[in-house]
């Protein structure tokens, strides 16, 4: 039994994580309405993801000229925790999309 419960700890340990952001009057109504192109990046930390402090990404390296960022997703899904549980942690991958939609058009 105590292996069992073992395995069942670990496992278990490693958190998910999700956050959603939305930009520019996108909202989670949009999703189904606009056609989103969405690019996915792995992000890597170390030690227990306190380094580096912090990363970036363009959103204007991602998405094309005709369209914007309207959301962004911010995720450690179960691939990326099994990574850290695997690494114990020394390696602590995120998975990031940026959502790029088209502009919208302003009325005059």
């Amino acid at each position: 039994m105590r292996p069992f419960a073992a395995a069942f700890l670990l496992l278990f340990s490693s958190s998910c994580l999700r956050i959603n952001t939305y930009f520019d009057g996108y909202s989670p109504e949009h999703d189904y309405q606009i056609k989103e192109e969405i690019h996915h990046r792995r992000v890597d930390f170390y030690g227990f993801g306190y380094w580096p402090e912090k990363q970036e990404l363009r959103a204007s390296e991602l998405c094309p000229a005709d369209e914007k960022l309207s959301r962004l997703l911010v995720e450690t899904g179960f691939v990326d925790g099994l990574l850290g549980l695997i690494t114990l942690n020394i390696y602590t991958p995120r998975s990031v999309y940026v959502a790029c939609a088209p502009r919208k058009k302003v009325k005059s």
